[in-house]
């Protein structure tokens, strides 16, 4: 469901919903964490977190979903290869 959330926040002015992507970032976070915790060192697991942790802050999401964002070429670019990635049924 997140990258469907990510779609949509892109494509539909006025949709993005800050807590609910947070926290369907962090439920993938806990799940990745919880499959391959047995098999990877503690530097590699807080490796794991550290980027999770980029990626759910709060004003690095509010400017990526802007209409005006200064990533807003970059966030397209992404929001194609979601599609491609979901239309090839890699994801």
């Amino acid at each position: 469901n997140t990258q469907l959330s990510v779609i949509s926040f892109y494509e539909v002015d006025y949709s993005f919903d800050l807590p609910y992507l947070q926290n369907s970032i962090r439920e993938s976070h806990d799940t990745l964490k919880m499959v391959v915790q047995r098999h990877l060192t503690e530097k590699s697991l807080n490796r794991i977190d550290e980027v999770f942790e980029f990626f759910t802050d709060a004003t690095l999401l509010e400017t990526a979903f802007r209409a005006n964002s200064p990533y807003r070429d970059l966030m397209g670019k992404i929001v194609a290869d979601i599609n491609t990635a979901m239309d090839t049924g890699d994801m």
